[in-house]
């Protein structure tokens, strides 16, 4: 299951300010902002009130977090796939530690990224999109919404798989989750990730969060 502070006690789905502009100009946009606001560990209660974060119009303190966790709320509608999706696309890898332990980077892992790929990985098993191991599903997820540049052969020799296995698994788990394009429309195929962002405008932008 997704992390708490991300999918769990969300309030129910409404915009946060119904007469005014929108916050923000897209989904991607709006949710990462939620995203990052809620994956960041508990802070002294004036710093969290004296934090500034900068949207379509300002948000600060206590009313950031509020709204971060009324879009999570609302998107979280469109289902556990869907939230995992989101979260795997817009989610820092790592995020801040205050422990201030003369041991610590300043950095922890997010806890929130690595749950949405695990989610989506028993997705992909389940729908019998890749049918490997967990390490080898987790290790194309990391390459495909990771960022950083993880090889074929790089993932055969750590895991101990065939190169060749490595490259039909990843080409699998690439077309359900990002489709391919065609050359008409009918020749295409949707991948359930652009599905989830399309499903998450519609809703931001019904709620006048997004516009």
């Amino acid at each position: 299951m997704l992390t708490a502070a991300v999918a769990a006690r969300s309030p129910p789905p409404q915009a946060a300010f119904p007469s005014e502009e929108p916050l923000f100009h897209s989904a991607r946009s709006a949710v990462r902002f939620a995203v990052t606001r809620a994956g960041v560990p508990a802070r002294p209660l004036m710093a969290t009130m004296a934090d500034k974060t900068c949207t379509g119009r300002d948000l600060y303190g206590m009313d950031a977090t509020a709204q971060a966790g009324m879009i999570l709320g609302m998107v979280r509608t469109l289902g556990q796939l869907q939230l995992a999706l989101l979260i795997a696309g817009t989610a820092q890898r790592t995020v801040p530690c205050y422990c201030k332990r003369a041991c610590c980077s300043g950095h922890m892992a997010n806890s929130a990224w690595r749950e949405a790929l695990l989610e989506i990985s028993e997705f992909a098993y389940n729908k019998k999109v890749v049918r490997a191991d967990s390490g080898l599903r987790i290790a194309l997820l990391v390459k495909i919404y990771g960022g950083g540049i993880v090889t074929y052969k790089r993932i055969a020799e750590e895991l101990k798989w065939d190169v060749d296995a490595v490259s039909r698994h990843h080409h699998a788990m690439h077309l359900w989750l990002m489709g391919k394009r065609g050359m008409t429309r009918a020749e295409g195929t949707e991948g359930v990730d652009p599905s989830a962002w399309a499903a998450a405008e519609t809703l931001l932008r019904d709620a006048g969060i997004v516009g």
